[in-house]
């Protein structure tokens, strides 16, 4: 609890102990599910075998030497995730075979993704003896350092970290083989060999060479598809710049010049935003003054319609001596001599109206809606006159007959 998490060197260590004085290892075969996602239609369904326990825990070397399907192969888990987020779980890659292997609710759920033949092989890791382990717990105890600072490890710097998109760095070009090899630990460990550069020191070119790193697999397996490179590092060598003949890098072609700014004037702009606003004001009255005018004719033809119909009509709807209007029936069967042409509107015999009120009532209902007034404001000035006076009579002659 002091001391924090166990490293990775104390978590091997600690199932090495305790396989041997019974520290809870299982004893029976454990069920693994698995899914080969790049194999035949036959390996993609799922598949289930039994690995039997080993005496040093489950480890990725233990399973890959129990996989029951022929090839090499890189693993993914399904591990719990800890606060329970995500689901439930998350999906791990181990890279070295000493790593243990997740359970996932009892069961082991991997994917295999099939790694080709003449890809680099695999690293070997080897977990640091007892004997180193101790030493680096007691010094890392005296020096108040965590346990399990990883040793250094040999890598070759990533040019996209300090290249930009266009493949230059500080105005020069960025050369993705000619990168420099660089060690670079994350802390210096109380098992660091000696003579070893310190964190951030490049190492010297007098020094000795350091011996070939082992053939690393890919971070991502979308390497495979950059041939073992990442996306950002195969980005950066496809866009750095040619070598000329010599050897040297092409010079890089000047960026053509930036337009001058605009000057904009501020009087001009306003008098324009002026202009603009007195505009649309007088846009609106003059589309005001131009609908009263076409309000004015349309009310002083309606008045000629009315003066020319108006008597055509009150013999249509209102009785000889001119002071009640006819009954409803009477005004129903005889409305298509009133109508204009084409109103849509059939004869109607007055035997269909003496069927009895419900019959009254549907056809009244439907002569409504021919004439209705909200149906003819597009309409000429006779129709629409025609159609008020229509639609009044109508509703007066139902009104008394629904009195009675």
């Amino acid at each position: 609890d002091e001391l924090g998490p166990p490293s990775f060197e104390a978590d091997s260590t600690f199932r090495q102990l305790a396989a041997p004085l019974g520290g809870g290892l299982p004893e029976s075969p454990i069920l693994v599910r698995y899914e080969v996602q790049n194999g035949d239609d036959s390996d993609r369904e799922g598949a289930v075998f039994p690995l039997p326990p080993a005496a040093s825990g489950i480890t990725l070397g233990h399973l890959r030497s129990h996989f029951p399907v022929p090839g090499r192969f890189h693993f993914r888990f399904k591990a719990p995730s800890p606060d329970g987020s995500f689901g439930g779980m998350v999906w791990a890659d181990l890279m070295a075979d000493v790593d243990s292997v997740p359970i996932f609710r009892g069961e082991i759920c991997l994917k295999a993704l099939s790694i080709p033949d003449d890809a680099d092989p695999m690293p070997v890791l080897q977990p640091i003896s007892n004997g180193a382990l101790a030493a680096a717990a007691a010094a890392a105890a005296a020096s108040g350092s965590p346990i399990g600072t990883p040793p250094q490890r040999y890598r070759r710097p990533n040019p996209a970290r300090f290249a930009g998109a266009d493949g230059f760095a500080d105005g020069q070009p960025v050369h993705v083989a000619s990168a420099p090899a660089v060690f670079e630990p994350a802390a210096r460990s109380s098992f660091a060999e000696p003579g070893s550069p310190a964190p951030g020191q490049r190492a010297s070119p007098e020094a000795s060479p350091p011996p070939s790193p082992p053939a690393r697999p890919p971070d991502d397996l979308m390497e495979m598809e950059f041939g073992g490179r990442s996306p950002a590092q195969a980005a950066a060598a496809a866009f750095a710049p040619a070598a000329t003949a010599s050897g040297a890098p092409a010079p890089r072609a000047p960026s053509p010049p930036k337009p001058p700014p605009v000057v904009l004037d501020r009087e001009k702009l306003k008098r324009e935003r002026e202009e603009r606003a007195i505009q649309q004001v007088r846009d609106a009255a003059a589309r005001q003054q131009e609908q009263l005018e076409k309000d004015e004719k349309l009310r002083a033809d309606k008045v000629k319609s009315s003066n020319d119909i108006g008597t055509q009509l009150d013999e249509w709807a209102k009785t000889p001596d001119g002071q009640s209007f006819k009954d409803i029936k009477v005004l129903i069967s005889t409305m298509h001599t009133a109508l204009w042409p084409d109103s849509g509107w059939k004869e109607l015999s007055l035997s269909e109206l003496l069927e009895g009120p419900a019959a009254v009532k549907k056809w009244y209902r439907k002569a409504i809606l021919v004439v209705h007034p909200d149906k003819q404001t597009e309409a000429p000035p006779d129709q629409q006159v025609r159609a008020d006076r229509i639609f009044q009579a109508l509703n007066e002659a139902f009104k008394i007959s629904d009195d009675k």
